[in-house]
């Protein structure tokens, strides 16, 4: 604590005395360290592949798109700094990410998703390839070059396959998270020429994500943002789809709780077979007993050729059945 004045100022440190020359106009002298930010060290390629200014614009919080392997970026292998993000989860202190995809839309769309759900607080490097050998010599050789994200956009399985073995199982690219843009049929071949692979394994320890088309950004959150800071991140339609499908569950279960494995007894009269499909697959979450006519007088036969109550309900789609009369 000191005064306002400039006159020298005494501080009591430990029951001892210690004068102090530095003038304060302050009343309160803050201890620094406490409001310092976590210092980061990023390791950069030699020298004489890129100079500084590359290197100190590539450190930047904006974000920048690279067609120049030669300016990339090399994140350590090993990172023992996190940051913290608002939302309280631990984030990456730098993402540099290869995007591999020969058609040029794709490619660029795919980096427009990558954009949109990356964090604001986390500088991030993107190069993108089209050639699929030129992308192999940048991750190879004796002087690889370490991304912690690789996307593969491929219409192969095999290229796919070659790529997997060359970074999840290189001890340079230890680090290095490998996502697959791809569909069910293309994952299903995959795991099929290659069944060696522990994709279980490497899914659990986020080494490995399949992602399924058509892409949008909220697909990459998982990824890149998984506290879901940015707003694209969050599929509301998928939320919204959720939350309908957890009301349905509802409904079925307290259906269910009354009228289920009670006998009760439904005359279904449907002249369609999908519409018959549909409605018994409903009917039958409820547990309840279902026949089924097509139309009026098949109805009427069957309601007659049966003691009285025994239906506890008849159910018609359609206000005009066939042969109603």
């Amino acid at each position: 604590m000191s005064s306002g004045s400039s006159d020298p100022s005494v501080r009591s440190v430990a029951q001892s005395s210690i004068r102090s020359d530095r003038s304060s106009a302050s009343s309160f002298v803050p201890d620094a360290s406490s409001f310092s930010s976590p210092h980061i060290e990023l390791a950069l390629p030699q020298a004489s592949r890129i100079n500084r200014e590359d290197t100190s614009s590539s450190l930047s919080k904006d974000s920048s798109t690279s067609t120049d392997s030669e300016a990339t970026v090399r994140p350590p292998t090993s990172l023992s700094v996190r940051m913290l993000s608002p939302g309280g989860g631990l984030i990456a202190p730098m993402y540099s990410i290869l995007v591999v995809c020969p058609l040029k839309y794709s490619r660029e769309a795919t980096i427009k998703h990558i954009e949109m759900t990356l964090p604001k607080n986390v500088p991030h490097k993107t190069t993108a390839r089209e050639s699929l050998e030129e992308s192999l010599k940048m991750i190879g050789g004796e002087d690889p070059i370490i991304f912690t994200h690789v996307v593969l956009v491929l219409q192969e399985p095999e290229d796919i396959i070659n790529f997997m073995e060359k970074v999840l199982f290189s001890a340079p690219h230890s680090a290095t998270s490998l996502v697959v843009i791809s569909d069910l049929n293309q994952k299903r071949e995959i795991m099929k020429q290659a069944p060696e692979i522990n994709y279980e394994q490497l899914i659990k320890d986020r080494r490995l994500r399949f992602i399924f088309k058509p892409l949008k950004p909220s697909k990459f959150a998982v990824v890149f943002d998984p506290q879901k800071e940015r707003e694209m991140s969050t599929d509301r339609n998928q939320d919204s789809a959720q939350q309908v499908a957890v009301s349905q569950k509802q409904v079925f279960e307290d259906m269910t709780k009354r009228l289920g494995n009670k006998g009760k007894r439904v005359l279904l009269v449907e002249d369609n077979r999908v519409n018959q499909m549909v409605l018994l697959k409903f009917l039958s979450k409820v547990a309840i007993d279902v026949e089924t006519v097509l139309d009026g007088v098949q109805c009427t036969e069957e309601v007659f050729a049966k003691p009285h109550g025994f239906y506890s309900i008849i159910l018609v789609r359609r206000l005009h059945i066939e042969r109603a009369d």
